[in-house]
């Protein structure tokens, strides 16, 4: 699996670095890239797009990928290779939205209910809202479910 094209729907914060994750855009489910580095993640000159800059949700990407790295808490892992990341579109064309609609799941797979560590979840009343912490503005999004009250990570790391 030399080269591959995902829809890139994570670029988190992983320590001071990134954690990028997808789908495969040939329908192959998630992918999480790691690099080398002790926890997986990447910098900017390992994850940079050229003149595009760096993936953002939705770009269309190709990435070489060496092999597997599944780990108990993340199976999608897959370590890639030190070509550059090409940016193939941005966004990725409505030809990928059935790949987006088939890996829509009932939002009780999550947090640690699901058989994968990367899930895409239609929540129901969702609210979005902007906090302080420290000198940082950050986007954070609460939601209900059927199982309790969600919101995202007030941490800077993400568990990506």
């Amino acid at each position: 699996m030399p080269f591959l094209d995902l829809i890139c729907l994570a670029n988190a914060r992983k320590r001071s670095e990134r954690c990028v994750a997808g789908l495969r855009a040939d329908a192959g489910g998630w992918i999480r890239l790691v690099s080398r580095a002790e926890h997986g993640e990447f910098t900017y000159a390992q994850r940079n797009l050229g003149e595009a800059g760096e993936p953002q949700n939705f770009d269309l990407i190709r990435v070489e990928v060496l092999v597997p790295r599944p780990t108990p808490g993340q199976p999608e892992n897959c370590l890639v290779g030190n070509s550059s990341w090409k940016l193939l579109q941005r966004p990725a064309s409505s030809e990928m939205w059935p790949i987006l609609a088939s890996q829509l799941r009932p939002e009780d797979v999550i947090f640690g209910s699901g058989s994968a560590s990367l899930a895409l979840v239609k929540p129901q009343r969702v609210r979005f809202l902007h906090e302080v912490i420290g000198s940082k503005k950050r986007a954070r999004a609460w939601w209900r479910s059927i199982s309790g009250r969600y919101r995202t990570s007030s941490t800077p790391r993400s568990r990506c």
